[in-house]
């Protein structure tokens, strides 16, 4: 995929030139990695200012991964789905994040778009990963993930979303319809979060 060069975009971590990977879901160097990033946020002492970053530091810990992992049956029968375009709303932090975790256990690559809000647990976040993704033993996890972030343009998103295998779409109803009218393959599959009320 050839990211447009007349376009604003910022790379946060990974690979701009991605590598669309399916993996067995709860790969061992996809927990561990999971392991390590949890372990780097819950010892980094700007990370322990915000709540936020410290409870995704502790849901992503081993442990819980175990426990997450053992819902599921026959996990050697099944493998993810391809590239996962991941569109994060812009009023949460970390969500982002979690959208990640969840597709990355799941077995899939992933491209997410990241709000340009300003958040300082986002910048911490980033530093951390991409500490991490520097690491030999993760140097594909890195190449099959990507997290950027520009302003909502309909070549960038169209780009993206033909490319991908499944979108995750977070945001308002407006949001979400627009994106929706982007073109995608035919078999691309679609996991929707549009407004909610509590």
């Amino acid at each position: 995929m050839q990211f447009p060069r007349n376009k604003k975009i910022i790379f946060l971590a990974g690979n701009k030139k991605i590598k669309k990977k399916v993996k067995k879901i709860f790969d061992i160097n996809n927990c561990d990695f999971l392991s390590i990033l949890s372990q780097e946020i819950l010892n980094n002492s700007e990370a322990k200012k915000f709540n936020d970053l410290i409870t995704f530091g502790f849901w992503i810990r081993k442990k819980n991964i175990n426990l997450i992992k053992y819902n599921y049956k026959n996990e050697e029968f099944r493998f993810g789905h391809g590239l996962t375009f991941h569109v994060a709303p812009a009023n949460i932090a970390l969500n982002f994040a979690y959208s990640f975790v969840l597709s990355l256990l799941a077995g899939n690559s992933n491209i997410v778009r990241v709000s340009s809000n300003k958040f300082r647990q986002n910048d911490i976040f980033f530093k951390i990963l991409n500490k991490i993704f520097k690491l030999r033993k993760f140097k594909n996890i890195k190449e099959n993930n990507l997290f950027l972030t520009y302003d909502y343009d309909e070549e960038i998103t169209g780009l993206i979303s033909k490319n991908a295998d499944c979108r995750v779409l977070w945001g308002s109803d407006k949001t979400i319809k627009n994106i929706k009218k982007v073109e995608t393959q035919t078999s691309c599959k679609e996991v929707v979060f549009p407004d909610r009320y509590s």
